[in-house]
């Protein structure tokens, strides 16, 4: 059996084992986080190395379980080890933005996973280098110097890791169909989200549109320059809908919109056969979601925070 389809084979058996809104609902009700530690260790046994609850301690060792798990798809199906690692990347770039941000003088030195002791701005130039953060680092930090706008340098990582994931799938090679609309429709969230944030933060058109990524996505470029000039984030999201963008009130509906396509996306190119690989990245896609909402659970149980509002206001 080749290796792809063994993978994906692997990857949508254990699909049907993720977290269920219900389940996620349990989790935000326990009283602190021991209590949420224990009910998870049974599912993430690396919790189980934990003696101390702490939040960095949670968050380490969820992210080292998907990193495992990443890594065991990319052993089994090396053809694909290029597009897993920057599935994997991602959840490494929260980090990598903050340490750029305080390597450049902004904000307090963040609190990374397996960091220093004591992290210096050398350690922080290393450690991003080391992570494969070179390209993103030297593009993060000409955009600040130029706008002068931290929030630009977050957007780049997203923008770097969705280019290399499109020259991932055209190397590939009869990669089919729906791949092919799955890098399209992360594109066009991208570049939407981008703009829509873009505008309502008064960012500079000029700034915004250097970070799109054009000649990709359903939108074409003239269309993404146009939406730039706008005016306001509501005009922005009558003109998308007026080119056949789902209809939304806001930037974070018009999220979720995205990400339920993209999520049948995955599951149409596996079902209708047109390329294996769509099961294992959907998987995998769910997986760290999956993750962060945990981390976002923790951290409302270890402020008290109640179990309906933090439902409602982090997932």
């Amino acid at each position: 059996m080749p290796d792809v389809i063994y993978a994906s084979i692997k990857a949508s058996a254990r699909k049907a084992g993720l977290l269920t809104d219900q389940q996620f609902t349990e989790f935000a009700s326990q009283k602190d986080l021991k209590d949420l530690i224990n009910r998870l260790k049974a599912r993430y046994p690396e919790l189980g190395a934990i003696s101390v609850p702490s939040l960095k301690e949670f968050e380490g060792a969820l992210m080292r379980s998907f990193m495992t798990e990443v890594d065991e798809f990319i052993k089994v199906c090396p053809d694909a080890c290029k597009i897993l690692t920057l599935i994997k990347r991602e959840a490494d770039e929260e980090d990598a933005a903050s340490l750029l941000k305080w390597s450049l003088g902004l904000g307090d030195a963040p609190k990374l996973r397996d960091q220093p002791k004591k992290l210096t701005k050398e350690d922080a130039q290393s450690i991003l280098q080391a992570k494969g953060f070179e390209a993103e680092a030297k593009e993060g930090t000409r955009l600040f110097k130029k706008y002068a706008i931290p929030g630009l340098i977050d957007s780049v990582f997203v923008k770097f890791r969705l280019l290399g994931i499109i020259k991932a799938v055209q190397r590939m090679g009869g990669a089919g169909e729906g791949i092919y609309d799955y890098v399209d429709l992360k594109v066009d969230l991208f570049n939407i989200i981008t703009i829509l944030r873009g505008i309502k933060n008064n960012v500079d058109p000029k700034a915004i549109e250097e970070l799109l990524i054009f000649g990709v996505g359903k939108l074409g470029d003239e269309d993404l320059r146009k939406a730039v000039v706008s005016g306001n984030p509501q005009k922005a999201l009558i003109y998308f809908g007026s080119i056949s963008m789902p209809k939304a009130e806001g930037a974070r509906d018009l999220e979720k919109a995205y990400e339920k396509m993209i999520a049948s996306n995955l599951d149409r190119t596996y079902y209708n056969g047109f390329a294996e690989i769509g099961a294992l990245i959907g998987y995998l896609e769910l997986k760290l979601k999956e993750i962060i909402k945990l981390i976002r659970i923790a951290n409302a149980v270890e402020r008290s925070i109640d179990a309906k509002r933090a439902i409602q206001d982090y997932l």
